[in-house]
C-alpha cells in the first residue's frame, strides 16, 4: 500500500464516522464509549503525524508478504506474514527527525515494581523485532530477518507490482497486490489438505490472476479496482470463481434476524461484482456506493 500522507485528511475521517454514529440508531451511551474510544485513537496519532509532516514526510509505503525470511529471534524461518515499511526521502526532508518517530526508545520499567512489568516486557520484545535503517534513498522499517535481506542487496524486484502501483493512478491511497511464488505455493498446500470449494476456487483466481490495484480518492469518495488477469479467459474464469464460489448464499431456513443479515451482504456482494473487459476486471464504487458497504461492514457506526 501507498499512503500520501499529505493528502489524506485524518480528521476528515474522523468527523465522518462520528456523523456517521451519530446518525444512527444507538444508545447515548454507546455513542459515547464508541466516540471516547475514536478520539482516543486519533488524539495518539495526530503527534505522530504532525512529526512525519514537519519533517518533510510525504508519501509511506506497506508492503506485506508471505517471503520466507530467517526469523534470528528463534533461529528458524517463518511464514507469518512480513511487514516493511518505506518512506521514501523527499527533497529537504529530515532523515534523522523521520527515523526517530519509527525508531522509538526503550520502554521503562515499572517504578513501583522491582523488576519489569509483563506489559514492558511484552513491548520491548516487540519493539526489538523492528528496526530502521536507509536503504537507497528511503527509511525502511522492518524485522531482522527482513532488514538482513534488504542490507544484503538481495534483489526483491517485483515487476507486476510495478505495474499494478502505476495502473493504481494517482489517489492518497493506493494497493497492489501479486501472487508470489511463497502464495502459489501456500494456496497449493491448502488445497492438497482441505476439500473446500472457496479454497479451490482461490486457487483458480490466484492462478487467473497477474496484478491487482485499487485507489481510494478521498475528495469525493470514490474506490477504483483493477485485477489484470494472463488472459480474457482467465478474466472469465476469475469472475465466474468470484460469483459462484464466493457469494453468499440466502439460507431459507434462517430465523428472521439472520435472513436479514443475509440479504445485507448479499447486497454488498452485487455492490463488488467487477465487469469484465477483455483481460482485465474493474470495480468503480461511488460516495454512496462505500457508504452502503461501510454499513454491513461497520455497523456500530450505523445501527
Amino acid at each position: 500500500m501507498r499512503f500520501d500522507v499529505a493528502r489524506i485528511d485524518v480528521k476528515a475521517l474522523h468527523d465522518w464516522l462520528l456523523a456517521r454514529l451519530s446518525a444512527g440508531h444507538r444508545t447515548p451511551q454507546a455513542i459515547a464509549q464508541t466516540k471516547k474510544s475514536l478520539d482516543s485513537e486519533a488524539g495518539e496519532a495526530a503527534p505522530d503525524l504532525r512529526k512525519f509532516l514537519d519533517a518533510g514526510g510525504k508519501q509511506a509505503y506497506m508492503l506485506v508478504t508471505l517471503a520466507r525470511f530467517e526469523d534470528l529471534d528463534e533461529g528458524k524461518e517463518t511464514q507469518i506474514p512480513d511487514f516493511l515499511y518505506v518512506i521514501p526521502l523527499a527533497a529537504g526532508a529530515d532523515e534523522r527527525a523521520l527515523t526517530k518517530i519509527f525508531d522509538e526508545p526503550e520502554p521503562k520499567d515499572d517504578p513501583a515494581d522491582n523488576g519489569p512489568t509483563k506489559e514492558s516486557i511484552q513491548r520491548r520484545k516487540a519493539q526489538s523485532r523492528f528496526g530502521t535503517a536507509r536503504i537507497g534513498n528511503s527509511i525502511a522499517v522492518a524485522r531482522p530477518g527482513v532488514m538482513k535481506v534488504l542490507k544484503a542487496g538481495i534483489s526483491l524486484a517485483r515487476p507486476d507490482l510495478s505495474h499494478a502501483l502505476t495502473a493504481a493512478g494517482n489517489a492518497p491511497v493506493i494497493w497492489a497486490a501479486a501472487p508470489s511464488d511463497s502464495f502459489r505455493k501456500l494456496v497449493d498446500k491448502q488445497v492438497n489438505d482441505k476439500d473446500m470449494a472457496e479454497i479451490k476456487a482461490m486457487r483458480s483466481i490466484v492462478d487467473g490472476v497477474s496484478w491487482a490495484a485499487a485507489s481510494l480518492q478521498l475528495r469525493p469518495r470514490s474506490i477504483h479496482v483493477i485485477v489484470q488477469t494472463k488472459s480474457a479467459d482467465a478474466a472469465t474464469s476469475v469472475q465466474q470463481a468470484w460469483d459462484q464460489d464466493f457469494s453468499p448464499k440466502p439460507d431459507p431456513t434462517a430465523g428472521v434476524a439472520d435472513r436479514a443479515e443475509q440479504a445485507r451482504m448479499i447486497k454488498v456482494f452485487n455492490l463488488l461484482k467487477p465487469v469484465k473487459t477483455g483481460d482485465r476486471l474493474t470495480l468503480d464504487l461511488n460516495k454512496q456506493q462505500i457508504d452502503e458497504i461501510a454499513e454491513v461492514l461497520l455497523p456500530e457506526f450505523f445501527e
